[in-house]
């Protein structure tokens, strides 16, 4: 089998990112030779330096390079570029889900193929499970494919199949599964879904997913859906 490349976005992480790195070392680590690449997005902690000591210790890390934030799309964009491998597992650095999980499915990974763990069940907050079903029912009405979980972070795929996908501007700044599994469907890549754990945060809290930034992350979110659909028809 081909190395991989594990691809997390991760924004001021500093109480999770070890361990999330861990788990991940672990899991693979007697399977397969791979890389883990941090997208680290703009991070006011102490997100950088946690990672850049574990570099110290494994080489394996990379780290992009500091700037300002981009966006969780934007980073998993410039992830899908820099990654080194052509098989890409992606995960999200907040340790909500495991990497071993996704290991396991590593032999069903074929070419036009991408694999989507969803959670089960997802450990979120209620208001952030009714949004999520809101939009899931919007993203069907409009055409979209009737995933179990279409914005599920646990993805396996191979770059060449996806590496069109992330040299492209965006229409979700924070909703790239939602996009991504969009233009999967418009480009006929197929997809198999399997449920994977979901885990609560050990530490730290969502900077994204706020209560208080619900209203606006949801017309966003729905502008974004419109734009999407549009864009995807016009290139169709």
């Amino acid at each position: 089998m081909q190395s991989l490349s594990v691809l997390i976005a991760a924004h001021n992480e500093e109480m999770v990112i070890e361990s999330t790195l861990n788990e991940i070392i672990g899991a693979i680590d007697p399977v397969i030779a791979f890389e883990i690449y941090v997208s680290e997005d703009g991070s006011s902690d102490e997100t950088r330096n946690v990672v850049n000591k574990m570099i110290e210790r494994d080489s394996r890390i990379r780290l992009s390079n500091p700037g300002p934030r981009l966006g969780y799309s934007l980073a998993l964009c410039r992830a899908i570029n820099e990654a080194r491998n052509e098989i890409l597992i992606f995960l999200d650095g907040d340790g909500q889900s495991h990497c071993e999980d996704l290991i396991k499915l590593l032999p069903l990974l074929e070419e036009n193929l991408v694999i989507v763990g969803y959670r089960a069940p997802r450990q979120d907050s209620k208001l952030r499970l009714i949004l999520s079903r809101f939009f899931k029912g919007v993203y069907r009405s409009l055409g979209f494919p009737a995933l179990i979980d279409p914005s599920a972070g646990s993805v396996i795929a191979y770059k060449s199949d996806i590496a069109e996908f992330a040299n492209q501007k965006p229409n979700l700044d924070f909703g790239f599964w939602w996009e991504f599994q969009a233009w999967r469907d418009s480009r006929k890549i197929k997809v198999l879904e399997f449920p994977v754990n979901h885990f609560q945060r050990t530490a730290g809290t969502t900077k994204v997913y706020l209560n208080r930034k619900m209203i606006w992350i949801g017309i966003t979110h729905l502008i974004g859906l419109i734009k999407l659909k549009i864009n995807l028809s016009r290139m169709n």
